[in-house]
């Protein structure tokens, strides 16, 4: 989804709970993963995940511009709706309570 919609304006960025800062870079170097991977080195400590109320991995948060959180957790077609809706400046439907959010 990174290749398909980075140019019409999509932001990839992976956050990692590693403690070793140095394993988590290579692990992304390994990977061929080419959007940017934060990794403070706190793991679960992390303000990253305790702001965003994350408590499981793995965790996809969908942010629009405005930096509000529009899907937590969407499943991969709705994600791909979602993130499509997005790039087009439609306002995208929330999934339903219970269904990705």
């Amino acid at each position: 989804m990174h290749e398909k919609l980075q140019s019409r304006g999509l932001s990839v960025v992976g956050v990692s709970v590693d403690v070793a800062v140095g394993a988590a870079a290579k692990l992304v170097a390994d990977l061929g993963l080419t959007f940017p991977n934060l990794c403070d080195g706190k793991a679960w400590d992390s303000p990253n995940f305790q702001q965003l109320g994350i408590a499981r991995l793995p965790a996809t948060l969908l942010i629009g511009a405005d930096g509000e959180l529009v899907a937590l957790d969407p499943s991969g077609e709705q994600l791909e709706d979602l993130a499509e809706a997005l790039v087009s400046e439609k306002k995208p439907e929330p999934p339903a309570p219970g269904d990705g959010r």
